[in-house]
């Protein structure tokens, strides 16, 4: 009942409202393409830096996933009333009722697309000196000099 005496007499809001949903699809293909720019943005770390740093990060925002779990969840009754009666929702609150606390998961995510991109970026690196040092073998003429060292 609280809730339609708080809304009710107010007009309808005069701009179209989009209820379209983002596919997963493409929520995935713009975390995937985020996790990309920050390991192009630090091209100048090593590879092995960066997965270090990840994992670093990775602890951290499960660490604050469970804090934010971990809360009391703000109830309406505990919401103060205004002069006229109204519901003034706290900051707390309406956090909780746009799960906003969800967020280190998405960091996760997006967290876990970077762990996956260095790994593939290692095995690459690592695939080429191998096949580099192979060719070197294979190809008895070459001299020394022009093969990488392992």
């Amino acid at each position: 009942m609280e809730w339609v005496l708080m809304y009710s007499g107010r007009p309808s809001s005069s701009r179209p409202i989009n209820r379209n949903a983002e596919s997963s699809t493409s929520i995935a293909e713009k975390e995937r393409k985020q996790a990309e720019d920050f390991i192009n943005d630090n091209l100048d770390v090593p590879l092995e830096e960066l997965a270090a740093q990840n994992k670093e990060l990775q602890r951290l925002k499960i660490i604050e996933y469970h804090k934010m779990k971990a809360r009391k969840c703000p109830t309406l009754d505990e919401q103060p009333r205004g002069p006229d009666g109204r519901i003034i929702f706290s900051e707390e609150y309406i956090d909780f009722m746009l799960y906003r606390d969800l967020q280190p998961l998405v960091d996760l995510r997006i967290l876990k697309h970077t762990e996956i991109i260095i790994q593939e970026r290692i095995r690459e690196r690592d695939a080429a000196k191998k096949g580099n040092l192979l060719d070197c073998v294979q190809e008895p003429t070459t001299s020394p000099t022009t093969c990488p060292k392992a």
